[in-house]
């Protein structure tokens, strides 16, 4: 008997935001009548930790409760992580090992790297939907940290976020009826991958030399033309390899770092032969533009809102046109998260020095203590499910909890092994908490706290980021998050920390 092909595409996904925010209308020589804001990523963050986050997410239920059960097998069977972005914390060392480690994936899973310029993060989307799912799923991560010369246009509508999707088919790991009896639920497709169409022309657009931190751009006229070509011709060859027609197509997003272009490609879905086309919310007012991570992000937006059996286009207009459609399935109803819209409403505000003191674009004077020593790897090495994935141990009897992990309790009534004691994506509350304004940090004063893990499993104490000295309670809920500590001779040193978590 042959098996019917299996459907393939989006199973789950997750957007991250920065908590910080910086008002356009800061930013000089803007006046006050600039519109909207861009989010920024802490000074603990960089594309790493955020990959890490938006991972999270994708693997988690809503609320970032990881502990389901689905979820864990969802996790179990990843093949393949694929990172992407322009902005990488590490040029010649793979950045997915470390978004690998961090959500704990299998040993035997790789870990791949796709980046250097905006184009490679639905690049790096489209390859991972457009190979099979034989060996298990694949998560995709993309991630953007854009940032420009004072004054300029890219820092003023740039912006920091990341996307990641589980992908898979309906049938789960080899396409077998045994496995799709037993993974039907775990691997429900709520976005299928219909196909996709590609556009590409060499010429001179945005450039950045690798040595250089800010990207310089052509006069936006240049390339309008040659854009608005390779869009038509993208879209084509989309809609015929995806059998979708014109009227089909429900919802539509075009992003790109060339807004002229981007604007012009949108116009194309207000034409008579687009009439149910609905233009997405293309996320740049209170977000900014994450680059390579953009499509993805607004990918995000339109999965939190679609109904079943809606066709989706997303294009992306970077050194070319790259184009996808999906169409939601009736699983989408079950496996929503919160709109980035919607995430966009909170944050807390920073100011313009602040921003430039974080991208170290302004030199200031350096905490009065010495800079801490680069990490040692073979430590690192041999730590490594506490350092990434902040894994304890338990006792045998007493149930413990140990951070780190320790090979014998404390106590003296656990006499046997210690288990495994995950604790990533458990929620505490503050027990008590200090402001330092002594100890070094890149951005002082650095709040300590003593937290306790829900259940009263256990206590630790911890950095708190993401947080204004004046919002600290003692009985605060916190989560734990993934973030840079410090870096030194070039080495980033990262594990967690606790932020609130909030409404």
């Amino acid at each position: 008997m042959t098996n019917k092909p299996a459907k393939s595409g989006i199973i789950a996904y997750g957007g991250y935001v920065p908590h910080w925010y910086l008002e356009r209308s800061d930013i000089p020589p803007a006046s006050t009548s600039a519109k909207g804001s861009r989010r920024v990523a802490g000074f603990d963050e960089d594309t790493t930790t955020m990959g890490v986050a938006a991972a999270r997410l994708a693997l988690s239920g809503e609320g970032g409760d990881s502990k389901n059960s689905s979820d864990q097998i969802l996790s179990n069977q990843i093949s393949e992580l694929w990172f992407s972005t322009a902005e990488p914390a590490y040029l010649e060392k793979t950045n997915a090992a470390i978004i690998h480690s961090a959500i704990r994936l299998d040993q035997t899973a790789s870990a791949l790297d796709f980046g250097g310029a905006n184009r490679s993060g639905i690049g790096a989307l489209k390859s991972a939907l457009s190979s099979n799912f034989d060996l298990g799923n694949r998560l995709v991560v993309l991630a953007g940290l854009r940032t420009g010369m004072p004054s300029s246009t890219d820092e003023m509508n740039g912006g920091d976020g990341a996307a990641a999707f589980l992908l898979g088919s309906e049938d789960g790991p080899e396409n077998s009826t045994e496995n799709s009896t037993e993974n039907s639920t775990e691997n429900s497709v709520i976005a299928t991958y219909l196909g996709g169409g590609s556009a590409t022309a060499e010429f001179l657009d945005r450039w950045r030399d690798s040595g250089e931190p800010h990207t310089r751009q052509w006069e936006e006229r240049f390339a309008e033309q040659i854009y608005g070509e390779l869009f038509e011709t993208a879209l084509t060859q989309a809609l015929k390899v995806a059998g979708v027609k014109p009227e089909d197509i429900d919802f539509a997003a075009i992003t790109g770092s060339h807004q002229r272009s981007v604007k012009r490609a949108q116009a194309t879905f207000k034409k008579p032969a687009f009439e149910k086309s609905q233009m997405a919310d293309d996320l740049l007012e209170q977000l900014g533009n994450t680059g390579a991570a953009h499509p993805g992000m607004v990918l995000c937006e339109i999965l939190s809102v679609a109904e079943p059996n809606k066709t989706i286009a997303v294009a992306h207009l970077a050194d070319g046109v790259e184009v996808a459609i999906f169409k939601t399935t009736e699983a989408i109803e079950n496996s929503r998260r919160t709109p980035i819209s919607k995430n966009l409403e909170q944050g807390n505000k920073i100011d313009y020095l602040t921003y430039l003191r974080w991208r170290k674009i302004l030199k200031t004077q350096p905490p009065n203590r010495p800079e801490p020593p680069r990490i040692s790897a073979p430590a690192a090495a041999r730590q490594r499910d506490w350092k990434y994935g902040f894994v304890g141990s338990r006792g045998d009897k007493t149930d413990m909890l140990h951070l780190p992990p320790a090979r014998v309790s404390i106590n003296s009534d656990d006499t046997g092994e210690m288990s495994v004691a995950p604790m990533a994506d458990i929620s505490a509350k503050v027990v008590t908490y200090t402001v330092d304004r002594l100890v070094y940090s890149e951005s002082p004063p650095v709040i300590f706290a003593i937290i306790n893990f829900e259940g009263d499993s256990g206590r630790f104490a911890v950095e708190m980021t993401d947080v204004d000295e004046t919002e600290l309670e003692i009985g605060m809920p916190v989560e734990m998050v993934f973030r840079r500590l410090y870096t030194a001779e070039g080495i980033h040193n990262y594990f967690y920390k606790a932020r609130p978590i909030r409404e």
